[in-house]
C-alpha cells in the first residue's frame, strides 16, 4: 500500500505545466464545480466511474451530432487602446475610431466548445459498462501593455474515448450477525465502484521557453517581413485510467453520499513538437521534435446531501401562541419559511481536490447546491468554485435537456491572478 501512496505521490509531482483532463458537465458548473458524490443519468460516469452501477441504462447524445453541444464564450471590453486628437476643427473621426476599438477589440477573449456522447448498459450479476466519448476544446487571448502590445495565448483541444465498468457490491455479506449491531450499520448503502480506461488525444499550444501551455506574442514578433513568432504546438496521445467509488448513509436530515475519485492514473502522453522557425516559404516552417508528457494526477473527494432543512424551524411555540411571538421570533419564523419556499428539496455538495496542481486552498474548494423545481421541470444551481460565484438553469423537456450558465475559473497560479469567466449554453437528448 505505502508503494502505492508512493506512486500516486510522484505522479501528482510530475507536473509539467500541462493541465489536468476533465469533463466539464453542465450541472457540475453550474454547482460551483462540485458533485463527484451526486449521480447524474447524463453523463456523471465520466468523471466519476462508480456512478455507472447506479445509472444503470441509459443514452445521451448532443443535439446535432459532430456539433458541440455546450458552446462558452467570454469577452472583456476593456479599452486597450487609446487615441488623442491633436486637431481643433470639431472633427471627431479619431473619438469615434476610439469607441470602435473599445469596441472590437476586448482585453480578454476566450471561445470553446465540448461535446460528449454514450451510454451505460447493465447486466444482472456482473455490473453496469459505460461507453462513450468526450472532447473539450478551447481558446484564451489575454491582450496586455498598451504601448507595445503582448498577447498571452492559451489553447488547446482534448478527445478522449472511455471504457467503465462498475457494480454495487452488497453489504449483507459483510454485515455482523449481532442485531444491536446490525441495526446499527443498516443505514449504510451498499457501496459502488468503478473503474474507466480511457484513450486520450490532446492538441494544444506550447511555450518551448517557458515550459508551459501558454504562448507570450509580442506585436514586433508578428510583424513584418522576416518576422518569426515563437509559435511551437504539441499533438500526442496516450491511455489513461480513472478510479472511483461512492457510498452513503442515512441520517434525520437526509441521505449523505460521500465519494472518492482518482483521475488521471499513470497517464502519460505522447507525440509529436512543432515549432515555427521560419516565415521564408522555401524553408520548412516548423522543427518537429518527439515529446513526452505526464498529464498530472488528481484526487477529489466529494459529500452530498439531499435535504430540506428549512421545513421545521428549530424553537417554534405551538400554532395557537404563534401570533403573539416576539418581533425578532417572527422574523425568524417567516424567515424560514420563506428559505423554504426557495430551498425546499435541495441537494447540497461539496468537492475537495486534495491532490491537484493548484496551490492553494480555496483554488481546490468546490461548493454548490442545486434545486429542482416544478417536479423537476426547471433546474436552478448555486455555487462557488474557487471563491467565485457561478450560476445555471436547466430546463428538463422530457428527453431534450437545454440550460445556460455563467462559471469563472482560476488559471493562474493564486486566486485573482487569472480568473475567467464563461457564458455557458448546452442542450443534449438523454434517454
Amino acid at each position: 500500500m505505502k508503494k502505492i501512496l508512493a506512486i500516486l505521490l510522484i505522479s501528482a509531482l510530475g507536473f509539467t505545466a500541462a493541465r489536468p483532463l476533465a469533463y466539464y458537465s453542465p450541472k457540475r458548473l453550474g454547482m460551483g464545480g462540485a458533485g463527484t458524490a451526486v449521480v447524474e443519468k447524463e453523463s456523471s460516469y465520466f468523471y466519476n466511474p462508480a456512478h455507472a452501477a447506479a445509472i444503470k441504462n441509459s443514452f445521451h447524445m448532443p443535439t446535432l451530432l459532430f456539433v458541440p453541444n455546450t458552446f462558452y464564450y467570454n469577452a472583456d471590453n476593456t479599452p486597450i487602446i487609446s487615441i488623442t486628437s491633436d486637431s481643433d476643427d470639431g472633427d471627431d473621426k479619431d473619438s469615434n475610431t476610439v469607441e470602435t476599438f473599445r469596441k472590437i477589440i476586448p482585453a480578454r477573449a476566450s471561445a470553446g466548445g465540448s461535446y460528449s456522447t454514450g451510454g451505460v448498459f447493465s447486466f444482472e450479476g456482473v455490473g453496469s459498462f459505460a461507453v462513450g466519448a468526450y472532447g473539450n476544446g478551447r481558446l484564451d487571448v489575454d491582450i496586455l501593455n498598451r504601448l507595445s502590445p503582448r498577447f498571452d495565448m492559451t489553447g488547446y483541444g482534448d478527445g478522449v474515448m472511455a471504457l467503465s465498468y462498475a457494480r454495487e457490491i452488497p453489504l449483507e455479506p459483510f454485515l455482523p450477525e449481532d442485531p444491536e449491531a446490525f441495526s446499527l450499520l443498516k443505514p449504510l448503502k451498499s457501496p459502488l465502484v468503478g473503474i474507466t480506461l480511457k484513450n486520450i488525444a490532446r492538441a494544444s499550444l506550447y511555450n518551448v521557453a517557458e515550459d508551459e501551455e501558454m504562448l507570450s506574442l509580442e506585436v514586433l514578433e508578428l510583424l513584418g517581413e522576416d518576422a518569426t513568432p515563437p509559435i511551437s504546438g504539441r499533438v500526442g496521445g496516450g491511455l489513461g485510467l480513472d478510479l472511483g467509488a461512492q457510498t452513503g448513509i442515512d441520517t434525520p436530515a437526509g441521505t449523505v453520499t460521500a465519494a472518492v475519485v482518482l483521475n488521471n492514473l499513470f497517464t502519460t502522453l505522447q507525440g509529436t513538437q512543432y515549432e515555427f522557425v521560419t516565415s521564408n516559404e522555401d524553408l520548412d516552417n516548423f522543427d518537429a521534435s518527439a515529446y513526452q508528457q505526464t498529464i498530472p494526477f488528481t484526487a477529489t473527494f466529494g459529500l452530498a446531501l439531499r435535504a430540506s432543512p428549512f421545513a421545521n424551524p428549530p424553537f417554534q411555540p405551538a400554532d395557537e401562541a404563534s401570533d403573539n411571538l416576539p418581533f425578532f421570533s417572527q422574523t425568524f419564523k417567516y424567515t424560514y419559511q420563506a428559505l423554504n419556499f426557495l430551498l425546499p428539496d435541495t441537494t447540497y455538495a461539496a468537492d475537495f481536490d486534495f491532490i491537484a496542481p493548484d496551490s492553494t486552498f480555496f483554488q481546490r474548494l468546490h461548493l454548490g447546491l442545486e434545486q429542482p423545481y416544478f417536479d423537476g421541470l426547471i433546474d436552478l444551481r448555486l455555487g462557488l468554485n474557487q471563491g467565485y460565484p457561478t450560476i445555471g438553469v436547466g430546463a428538463n423537456l422530457g428527453w431534450y435537456h437545454l440550460g445556460l450558465l455563467y462559471y469563472t475559473e482560476e488559471l493562474g497560479r493564486e486566486i485573482g491572478q487569472r480568473p475567467i469567466s464563461y457564458y455557458v449554453l448546452h442542450s443534449s437528448f438523454v434517454f
